[in-house]
């Protein structure tokens, strides 16, 4: 035992223990917590902020200088952009004449023959979109001024004229669903077959919905549903079914008649439907 107490004591000789070294190392460790909990969880994250925000205090200590390379930067990037827009404007004001010729055969088709549309050009401060203001200007009657379409036109020939441009973008345009409300309004006969073809066509890219009350457009579509109000007890219900292919002729029928359906409206119904569907 006394052998062993000289071993110990010789082993606690060879170390040395300083109070204000302890105090000093706790000290240290307060710094770093409070350092970690302001500036990062970790070390790591403390190292990667301080070297942040030595980066922003050497660019603050440059400033005029990386302000002479950031005017630089800009002065060669909006050049650039001048370039750029001037010929995204050449090419807008050639397509966009293509594009009204386009439009007014569609219109024609759709029996519109004498509205005129126009493309109203203005420079505007450079941005994202370019420098160009684009308007389309519409004259629903011949040797009127073209105004802008959405303070002239009426509800049903926005529709139609509406229906001309997606029909003209059928390919380019990705809107996937579009609803036309009224867009007979106004017509009847051989133009209202024709609202129904040109619906029918640009249904073969996305899915239309129509709101009509002409047995011509109805005709047109893959599914028809018919829309009906009820009062019950006071309290208005709205219903919408799907017909089906013997209810779709009844509707068409009495769309075109009104109530009093006779064998003869049905059968012109029915080749009505036969005929859209070839």
């Amino acid at each position: 035992l006394q052998e062993l107490s000289t071993t110990v004591g010789g082993i606690l000789d060879d170390y040395s223990f300083d109070t204000r070294e302890l105090d000093g190392l706790e000290a240290r460790l307060d710094i770093i917590n409070g350092i970690k909990k302001k500036y990062g969880a970790t070390i790591e994250e403390v190292l990667a902020y301080l070297d942040s925000i030595q980066e922003e205090l050497d660019n603050l200590s440059n400033c005029d200088k990386q302000l002479e390379k950031l005017q630089a930067q800009e002065k060669k990037i909006l050049k650039a952009c001048n370039i750029l827009a001037k010929q995204l404007t050449e090419k807008r004001l050639t397509m966009g004449g293509q594009f009204i010729t386009l439009i007014q055969k569609e219109l024609e088709y759709l029996d519109m023959p004498n509205i005129t549309l126009e493309i109203s050009h203005t420079v505007k401060e450079l941005g994202t979109t370019g420098q160009d203001f684009i308007e389309i200007l519409i004259s629903t009657n011949p040797g009127e001024t073209p105004k802008p379409m959405g303070k002239i036109a009426s509800g049903g020939e926005l529709s139609r004229i509406m229906l001309a441009i997606k029909n003209v973008l059928a390919e380019k345009d990705d809107i996937g669903t579009i609803i036309f409300d009224e867009i007979d309004s106004g017509v009847s006969g051989s133009a209202a077959y024709k609202i129904g073809k040109k619906l029918c066509e640009v249904a073969g890219n996305r899915q239309i919905l129509c709101v009509t009350h002409l047995a011509q457009v109805a005709a047109f579509g893959d599914n028809h549903l018919k829309i009906m109000k009820a009062v019950k007890e006071g309290k208005t219900y709205t219903s919408i079914n799907t017909l089906s292919h013997t209810q779709r002729i009844e509707e068409l029928a009495r769309i075109t008649v009104g109530e009093n359906i006779t064998d003869l409206s049905l059968k012109s119904a029915q080749e009505m439907l036969e005929k859209s569907k070839r």
